[in-house]
């Protein structure tokens, strides 16, 4: 249903008998679109049949029908890419398929296209990211640029979802896409369960979408577990926006929904995620009362103070086996790493303070300045950002994430508040991990910021989702 007609149930009704082929044509573009995902991630699954034909299908399905196109990202974002179509990888080339089919659209039928302040930073902040990437502007060795190029495709390709998201569900509903979005979500926390437990051998069947990990804690279908709690942060608030945004059966869903991610989330023992969800249910207790959010603030210290001395031992004794003072000084040395490698960032900074060393080159850069560490990544992406970018980058993302945010506060989308707050625990987050260079990790709240800002400020569209 359009979200004119989801305004107007009289229109709808109308519509619905004089020409049901105008509901009937949304209504399978979606069904197409996740069909085509679904099927391609079957095979993964399987890990046989023909996957590149699959995804071609995918790709074909996305220049017919952008909107499938969106459908289609909604089931597979999360989803271990196989080497496939490198360096734009799958995502990528269905996102860019989805962007030829709209401009074809555009061509055929022009409409409208709203370009925000906040587009026009975030395109000059890919501009800045490509320059650096040129290895005659930056010198560096071709396999520094390869690797940088991979992360600069997946900073592109997130910012492509959101500008084709706010585009493509302008006049129709994102329920759909939403609900596929947490579908998708959701198997990604019970595969994460499953592979936790090994349940009935479960690891073995789902082999194809676990990538090698010798990790005790649950990381699923991620490289790691901090990878997975990001994830899953990100889609618990995603489930707490709509379980409390909706009524009905949809609440009720959500709910489920809610409890599936929450387990999954807590095998993770992710304490960056923790936090994470944690920003983010503030922030959307913070939006409907302060004086609650406050008190939650009080509430979840108290937690902390009293708990983690009980959840790091829990921790330790399931990654290290034990809690003696070995799994201690193991632990005290994961944290010297990160410390160091924050030291190193922050000499990066002060040699290239303008512009950065160049973009996505942190891991190979930072070496120069650990001396008794083997961690060359930064596993902060604000950090990566000012090193990288230097106060340029620095400033083209915060102008950027302004934009954002004002965009957000005039939306009229059910979700507009779920939004803020999936991005507020996405920014907190991203102390803790490289987040932009993966868009498996970070696709989900690229597509939900897409959607939010899909609904514009107009009394007619007020309250359509």
């Amino acid at each position: 249903m359009t979200a004119r007609a989801a305004a107007f149930p009289g229109v709808a009704r109308a519509i619905s008998v004089a020409r049901p082929e105008l509901l009937d044509v949304e209504r399978l573009e979606v069904v197409v679109g996740a069909a085509a995902g679904v099927g391609y991630v079957g095979l993964l699954w399987l890990g046989a049949g023909p996957l590149l034909l699959a995804v071609l299908a995918m790709v074909a399905v996305a220049i017919v029908s952008p909107v499938a196109g969106l459908a289609t990202l909604a089931v597979i974002l999360p989803i271990p890419e196989p080497d496939l179509l490198i360096p734009i990888r799958v995502v990528g080339a269905v996102v860019g398929a989805t962007a030829f089919g709209t401009l074809v659209r555009a061509v055929i039928r022009p409409v409208p296209i709203r370009i925000s302040p906040g587009t026009l930073i975030a395109v000059g902040y890919l501009a800045l990211s490509a320059l650096s990437v040129i290895p005659a502007v930056t010198g560096y060795p071709d396999e520094w640029e390869k690797s940088a190029a991979l992360s600069f495709i997946h900073v592109a390709t997130g910012i492509a979802i959101v500008i084709l998201t706010s585009h493509l569900l302008r006049d129709r509903s994102s329920a759909p896409i939403v609900a596929l979005a947490l579908a998708s979500a959701c198997v990604v926390a019970a595969i994460g369960i499953a592979d936790f437990v090994n349940l009935g051998g479960a690891t073995g069947g789902l082999a194809q979408l676990l990538p090698p990990s010798d990790e005790t804690r649950s990381s699923g279908v991620f490289s790691n577990s901090n990878y997975q709690g990001f994830f899953l942060a990100q889609a618990a608030i995603l489930a707490l926006a709509i379980a409390t945004a909706r009524r009905g059966p949809a609440a009720l869903i959500s709910g489920f929904a809610l409890i599936v991610i929450g387990v999954g989330l807590a095998a993770t023992l992710s304490r960056g995620a923790f936090l994470g969800l944690a920003t983010g249910v503030v922030i959307a207790a913070w939006i409907r009362s302060p004086r609650f959010a406050i008190a939650l603030m009080v509430m979840l210290a108290a937690a902390v103070a009293i708990g983690y001395p009980i959840f790091l031992a829990a921790r330790l004794d399931l990654t290290a086996g034990s809690t003696d003072l070995g799994a201690y000084l193991g632990q005290a040395r994961s944290e010297f790493e990160r410390t160091t490698a924050f030291a190193a960032g922050l000499r990066l900074f002060q040699s290239a303070p303008i512009f950065g060393v160049g973009f996505g080159v942190f891991e190979f850069t930072s070496s120069q300045y650990l001396t008794f560490s083997f961690a060359t990544f930064s596993h902060n992406q604000w950090l990566d950002i000012l090193a990288e970018q230097g106060v340029v980058g620095i400033g083209l993302v915060l102008a950027a994430l302004a934009g954002l945010a004002y965009a957000i506060s005039r939306s009229q989308h059910r979700l507009a508040s779920g939004a803020r707050a999936m991005l507020g625990a996405y920014l907190v987050g991203s102390f803790f991990i490289d987040s932009t260079t993966s868009i498996q990790i970070s696709g989900l709240t690229w597509l939900i910021l897409g959607i939010v800002l899909s609904r514009r400020p107009l009394p007619a569209l007020e309250g359509a989702t």
